[in-house]
This record gives C-alpha cells, structure tokens and sequence, in this order.
C-alpha cells in the first residue's frame, strides 16, 4: 500500500460521490471510501473501481439496465413520470425531496416495480396530456391516493393554495377569481392587506348559477 493516500473527497465519478475514507480491503493494497450515489443511496466501494469506471453506481443502475431490458418503458414518458416520483419520495438529494419524502410522502411497495405501476396507470385513464396527482396532498403515493388529471387541478391542489368560502361554498381562491372574473393579483393583494378578496358589488346574489357543476 502507498504512504500516500489520494484524497477525493467530494469528487464525483459517474453517480457517484466520495464522502470519505473508511478503511482499506483485506490485503491493505485498496482503500475503501464511502460513496453517496445519485438514487441517495450511500454505499462503501473500493475506490479504484470507481475512480477507474469499473464501478458506476451503487448497483442501481445496473438495475435500471434490467428494468429496460424487461419492461421497455425506459424513455417514455410514462417512465419519468414513475422515476420521478420515486425520486422525490426516496432520494435525499432531489430538489424535492423536502416536500414528499422529506415530509413522510411514500411510495407504495406495489409501485416499487415500473411495470405493476404502468399497469395501473393504463387502466386508470392515463393519457399523455394529463400528471398524476395525489387526492390527498399528505397521503402517500398509492392506487386508492392518486389519480390522472389535468395541471390545472394539480396546481389547485398544492398545500400553499388559498381557499375562500362565498355562501357556503368553499373554492379555491384562484377558482372564485375566474368565476367572478376578477384578477387573481387583485384578490391576493387584498388578502395581502388583510382585507377580504371580493368587493361585495364583484359577487353577483345568484352566485349558485355562476358556478360550474
């Protein structure tokens, strides 16, 4: 072994990122470093396998290459759609992780594998112009929780939305705004100030027959 031990803290080869140094392989002639890998996983592998390129992963790519192999969805879109949603809920270091897996958001074991998850989403009305969305916003990613549906009620269903209550009826504030075609900035910077969203004069007395059922 060498007296001198190369340093690759924080460099990256492949998916993988060397944290630090952790020991050496049973002859002294390798050391060991621990790596974090892109999937979030972090795993010890001898450093010059993964430095040379013998050794790109912590194994899940090899797993990729399988599922490829086996189920031919890798690059649709259906397939982002699913790794994405592993990603956020599974992976540490995906920018969204903080608002699914960070928050206790999982995914389903049944979706563990891309073709249960692709079946499902066949026969649930999948279509190329629509996102999967989670009926309820604190409720896990699962058959009985989620559904095929358009941006727009996506977006209404984020944990910041607004919601307003106008004789009984509860929307959300974005919703009253095309109702009552009023614009959306008008009614936040009320809201803002603390006052209420909608002039009594912008809410017609017959507001059940304006409403789309």
């Amino acid at each position: 072994m060498s007296n001198k031990i190369r340093n690759i803290a924080g460099q990256k080869f492949n998916r993988l990122t060397a944290i630090k140094l952790v020991g050496f392989t049973e002859r002294k002639n390798h050391a060991i470093w621990l790596f974090a890998c892109d999937c979030g996983t972090q795993k010890e592998l001898v450093a010059a396998d993964v430095v040379k390129g013998s050794t790109k992963s912590c194994g899940c790519l090899r797993y990729e290459m399988f599922c490829r192999q086996k189920h031919g969805g890798t690059g649709t879109r259906l397939y982002g759609i699913w790794h994405g949603m592993r990603d956020r809920c599974r992976n540490p270091n995906c920018k969204d992780y903080k608002n699914y897996g960070g928050r206790g958001i999982k995914i389903c074991d049944e979706w563990g594998e891309f073709a249960s998850f692709r079946a499902w989403a066949l026969n649930n009305g999948y279509k190329d112009t629509l996102t999967i969305d989670r009926i309820n916003n604190d409720g896990n990613y699962e058959p009985l929780n989620a559904r095929w549906t358009i941006p727009k009620i996506q977006n209404i269903n984020r944990r910041n939305t607004l919601w307003y209550e106008i004789n009984g009826i509860k929307k959300p504030l974005i919703e009253w705004c095309r109702i009552l075609n009023v614009k959306h900035t008008t009614a936040f910077e009320r809201t803002r100030r603390g006052k209420l969203p909608f002039l009594s004069s912008e809410i017609p007395p017959d507001i059940i027959n304006h409403i789309e059922i």
